[in-house]
């Protein structure tokens, strides 16, 4: 049986970095639909029996009934095709404990309930006489895990979400195949920061660990969640098929250097293929400038690339004595010389030398206590130093979000 892994889909990243086409309409909609065909194109023509979705149909919990529709649209299309769709919730399309999900609404709306498995549960699928059994660990709030059992309610969560996993594994006996199918961090993995997901006793990220998703007897673990497409096990190392596809777009310059495609797994060959995706590129323009030949040497790097159709960012460090040897004018002029479909960002970073450092700010200190004792010693109106640290808070989310 062939399985294609569907990376997040994200339906569509519409306010960040997206430009008009010449007839009005939004360029990231159109990358989205034209990423969406091209696998549902792949998947028909290499024979694929299903389509897996392993979660983040959309970029928040409230999407717009437009992006609803195209989600709809595309699951239909596959299920047309005689492609059945399995998906399950990812972490940016749960609004809270108990609530339902949008992903409902898209699964009522194509009256196929295995669009969205909210909760954890199993479905065995049958075709050419092989029995697959896929069990689904979405992503839910911590409540909901503690209420599958109370027996674990004081147990670290990826332990509990290993003895749920282990529960569902045990429920597919009978089946040739058992595939998990999750939305969650697997250790090992490697985020688009260049993070490594390690378990930890606590903190923000989940993380399962690998050898324990192993040696339950797993013959191929399918999720969704890092947006790096990677292999972390296969049969050459003597392990099942675990794998992340990734994402459908780019969705910020961190994520400019990731692929973007998806897996189509063999069951029975234990064999994969990655077939890339025509999501949009990014090009990141990296400089220390430290005299005039640094700063022409990245003006003749851009005025040496083709940016037609892709997405442009430069970032620079320069000393602040040298900051007057920069333009930042004249590095936008050199890069829509070039064509780019956008210019998304000319980002100096400005190192002053020699700048003593307050001895009271040391390692042990964390970074909001930082910030904090900096406006205190500037000694910032109270109202705007609580302006700056409600920012600041909103920042981290966001990083946290990204990871």
């Amino acid at each position: 049986m062939k399985i294609a892994l569907c990376p997040d889909i994200h339906c569509y990243y519409g306010s960040r970095y997206d430009v008009l086409d010449d007839e009005g309409g939004s360029i990231r909609k159109k990358e989205w639909m034209r990423v969406a065909s091209k696998m549902y194109s792949d998947c028909r023509h290499h024979g694929v029996d299903v389509l897996i979705a392993p979660g983040d149909y959309f970029v928040n919990p409230k999407p717009t009934a437009e992006q609803i529709m195209l989600v709809t649209a595309m699951f239909s299309a596959f299920e047309t095709a005689g492609i059945p769709v399995f998906g399950i919730t990812g972490n940016h399309d749960v609004a809270g404990a108990g609530t339902k999900s949008m992903d409902d609404i898209v699964a009522e709306i194509g009256r196929k309930p295995g669009w969205c498995f909210q909760t954890f549960g199993t479905k065995v699928f049958e075709k050419n006489g092989e029995k697959v059994g896929f069990a689904f660990l979405p992503f839910v709030k911590a409540p909901e895990i503690a209420a599958y059992n109370p027996d674990f309610g004081s147990k670290e969560l990826s332990e509990r979400l290993l003895q749920i996993s282990a529960d569902l594994f045990k429920k597919l006996e009978g089946a040739d195949k058992k595939i998990l199918v999750g939305h969650w961090s697997i250790q090992g993995a490697i985020a688009s920061s260049g993070k490594t997901m390690e378990a930890t006793l606590s903190g923000v990220e989940t993380v399962l660990p690998k050898g324990d998703l192993i040696r339950q007897g797993w013959d191929a673990c399918l999720f969704g969640h890092i947006h790096v497409p990677q292999v972390l096990s296969d049969k050459d190392n003597g392990g099942p098929f675990i794998a992340y596809s990734g994402c459908f777009q780019r969705i910020n310059v961190g994520e400019a250097n990731d692929r973007r495609g998806f897996y189509i797994y063999d069951t029975k060959a234990r064999t994969y293929e990655f077939y890339d995706l025509p999501a949009i590129p990014m090009k990141v323009f990296e400089k220390d400038i430290h005299t005039e030949a640094d700063y022409k040497e990245l003006l003749e790097e851009i005025g040496n690339t083709d940016l037609s159709e892709q997405y442009a960012y430069v970032k620079y460090t320069v000393d602040k004595d040298n900051f007057a040897l920069v333009s930042k004018k004249a590095i936008e002029k050199a890069l829509e010389a070039q064509n780019p479909l956008s210019i998304i960002g000319i980002m100096p970073k400005v190192v002053y030398a020699n700048r003593q450092r307050d001895a009271s700010v040391t390692e042990a200190l964390d970074s909001e206590a930082a910030l904090d004792k900096w406006l205190t010693d500037r000694e910032t109106d109270p109202e705007r130093a609580r302006h700056v640290k409600e920012k600041y808070r909103d920042i981290i989310e966001e990083l946290k979000e990204e990871d």
